[in-house]
This record gives structure tokens, C-alpha cells and sequence, in this order.
């Protein structure tokens, strides 16, 4: 078994795999061609996010968003420098009893 055939089956695998380290690259990449749309071109967001994972919406597993957290991190921690800034958008909604 391949590592990438492990890692897409949610098993340990090697992460400094040359297969998986171009995935890495690939998946940086694709990060930074989703952050480079503008925050209010929903359609080409929603479009990217569709080509990156192949689906969007609720039909994803309860394990594919926690693999995806776990890959994250794991990258973080060998990439990251130890202190970095990062960009939080929010939006507030004010509900009020009629």
C-alpha cells in the first residue's frame, strides 16, 4: 500500500512521503489561489471550494473534516514559523423578540 493510499484511507502514514509531500505543495497552492478571491465573490469561492474538494455541503463524512484538521495541523507544525498573524472574518446577526 502506497502512502497516499494510506493517507486516503485515514491510516498513519509517512508524511515526508515524496507522493505526499507534492500533494502538500499541491494543497498549498490551491490555499493560496482560494485566499487570492475576494472576500465578497461567493460564487468563486463556492467555486473553488468545489474543485479543491470535490463537493461542498453536508455530504461530507463526520471523519473527512477532523482528517482534514489533523493533515492542517500537522502541517502547521512543520511549516509555520512559531508566531504568524492570521485574518478572522466575522459577521453578527442581532435577533430580537417580536
Amino acid at each position: 500500500m502506497t502512502e497516499i493510499e494510506k493517507l486516503e484511507a485515514g491510516l498513519e502514514y509517512c508524511y515526508d512521503d515524496p507522493e505526499v509531500e507534492k500533494r502538500k505543495e499541491e494543497a498549498i497552492v490551491q490555499c493560496k489561489e482560494y485566499n487570492a478571491i475576494d472576500d465578497t465573490d461567493y460564487d468563486a469561492q463556492y467555486a473553488k471550494l468545489k474543485e479543491m474538494l470535490g463537493s461542498v455541503g453536508a455530504s461530507l463524512s463526520e471523519e473527512e473534516p477532523a482528517r482534514w484538521d489533523r493533515e492542517h495541523r500537522e502541517l502547521l507544525d512543520r511549516i509555520a514559523p512559531e508566531q504568524f498573524e492570521v485574518s478572522h472574518y466575522a459577521a453578527l446577526t442581532v435577533l430580537k423578540k417580536r
